[in-house]
């Protein structure tokens, strides 16, 4: 379930008046270097994260977030839909961002409303449905989305665009 506060950005930002957030700079981390990377603002955010997004662990095993953007179905509080797939689990939900008042980190909230309760990738097979879960999101590049756990942020993990 640690992984599950990681979901991740993408993009440089092409804005002149972007806010750089101090996030942990953990060489040692195994995630990689979580330092500190430009914050988007909301729209170009939104526009971004429309996509699927994979991390592959030291374990080969692959997490994958699809998200789309909102259309008639979705409720009002919510800017989309996601399907995240680790191993065998499979995750739907509603997401939402939002930026934080001083503009120096963009937060990604989600929720999941159905879970397959098959085995993620640490072979866990708990039903998540219901649970909600916010990340610190980032775009270190126009190919990459980091996903930072606001609890420890030296669980950083960058996901690439497919």
């Amino acid at each position: 379930m640690g992984w599950v506060f990681l979901i991740a950005a993408l993009v440089g930002c092409s804005s002149d008046d972007v806010v750089v957030n101090d996030a942990v700079n953990d060489a040692d981390s195994p995630f990689g270097d979580c330092g500190p990377v430009a914050t988007p603002s909301l729209e170009e955010a939104r526009a971004l994260l429309i996509g699927t997004w994979s991390y592959t662990r030291e374990s080969m095993c692959t997490e994958t977030y699809r998200f789309s953007g909102s259309d008639e179905d979705t409720p009002p509080a919510a800017d989309g839909s996601y399907v995240r797939n680790e191993a065998q689990e499979e995750w739907t939900g509603l997401y939402g961002l939002e930026l934080a008042e001083d503009g120096s980190e963009m937060r990604l909230r989600y929720r999941v409303l159905t879970d397959n309760e098959m085995p993620d990738c640490a072979g866990v097979t708990e039903d998540e449905s219901g649970a909600r879960f916010v990340g610190i999101l980032s775009f270190p590049s126009d190919v990459q989305m980091r996903l930072v756990d606001p609890v420890d942020p030296s669980i950083c993990p960058t996901f690439v665009r497919n």
